[in-house]
């Protein structure tokens, strides 16, 4: 809406599909460019995103996701946004608290870092609160993360979900939370229910997760940006 403004966009800096590509690299194309703002859209650009932001001074950079400005660990032309899924997570770990009936609920991670641990923990806080609310004990409660190392399944680098999904089930968790931003964990789930078994999903990150399986799903965390 800024007259005279223009858009310049990288689709997809993901090194499984683009490994010549880098931030800096992708930065300094822009900057050429004549970008004078610069938003890096994953948690994932945080640290490099401090290093090029001090390179170019004048230009000013967003990161979605990070804490730098918060903490004060980047440059003064750095920023951070991003939404308080930690509060949703914590939501949604208290709907697996009060729905699981073995006492055991499994979190698919993806990779680790602040952000990710934030929303782990806060899933695990919902659950264990909620699950005391029910006058059980919540130190028996048993909540187990698997992180796969990645936002998504790349064959030959990460853990499968689809498996691990499977393992959280087999080893006596009938509720699995989905971190990954693909839809394994609620695909698994209603798998399984329509076999019989008496399990539940909370899938991440799509508004319209649910209508996978709607009938075990306990409702999605997702932002609406």
């Amino acid at each position: 809406h800024v007259p005279g403004a223009k858009m310049l966009v990288f689709e997809k800096l993901n090194p499984a599909d683009s490994p010549e590509a880098t931030v800096e690299s992708v930065v300094t194309d822009m900057v050429d460019q004549g970008a004078k703002l610069i938003i890096t859209s994953s948690d994932e650009f945080e640290e490099d995103t401090a290093a090029v932001a001090a390179n170019f001074p004048d230009v000013t950079f967003i990161n979605a996701s990070g804490d730098d400005a918060f903490v004060g660990g980047g440059p003064a032309n750095l920023g951070n946004v991003m939404g308080q899924m930690e509060w949703t997570k914590a939501i949604a770990g208290c709907a697996a608290g009060l729905t699981t009936q073995t006492g055991s609920i499994g979190y698919l991670g993806p990779l680790i870092n602040a952000e990710t641990r934030r929303l782990a923990s806060s899933a695990f806080l919902g659950a264990k609160y909620c699950y005391a609310k029910r006058g059980l004990d919540p130190a028996a409660l048993k909540f187990t993360v698997t992180w796969i190392g990645f936002w998504f399944n790349i064959p030959g680098v990460t853990l499968d979900p689809t498996e691990e999904v499977n393992h959280f089930f087999d080893g006596g968790a009938d509720v699995v939370m989905s971190g990954i931003d693909t839809p394994e964990a609620i695909v698994v789930t209603a798998q399984r229910a329509a076999e019989g078994q008496a399990v539940w999903a909370v899938p991440y990150d799509s508004a319209k997760a649910c209508e996978i399986g709607p009938e075990v799903c306990l409702g999605v965390a997702y932002f609406n940006w």
